[in-house]
């Protein structure tokens, strides 16, 4: 069953293809940088390189003020899957966007983040 799950995995994004796949995950990615920036720049510190050929499709940022592993247990009761990052004393969430991720529910990520960050 396990072979099975993962040969159908490996079709299902074959099908897709890897540029397609490169291509949603790196725009959700820089959607959600531009919003971050955008609507809640005084509120958080992005950590992700603002130059697109420098980042992947993954955004890390800090509150400004408060606690990150606070955000991100509340994020987590909220719904939102993102992972602390206490490395290097970095105190801060990582946001990984992929093919399964859509602009609604980083939509719905940024609203939270204005209503837990205000």
């Amino acid at each position: 069953a396990l072979f099975e799950g993962i040969e159908k995995s490996i079709a299902f994004l074959t099908e897709i293809g890897s540029d397609k796949i490169e291509k949603r995950s790196t725009g959700l990615a820089t959607f959600l940088y531009q919003e971050l920036k955008d609507k809640l720049g005084d509120k958080v510190k992005i950590l992700t390189p603002e130059e697109v050929g420098s980042r992947a499709s993954m955004i890390t940022f800090k509150p400004s003020k408060g606690n990150y592993r606070d955000l991100a247990k509340a994020a987590n009761k909220a719904g939102f899957r993102v992972r602390q990052v206490p490395e290097a004393d970095l105190g801060a969430i990582r946001v990984s966007t992929h093919i399964f991720n859509s602009l609604e529910e980083l939509k719905a990520f940024i609203e939270f983040l204005k209503k837990y960050l205000k």
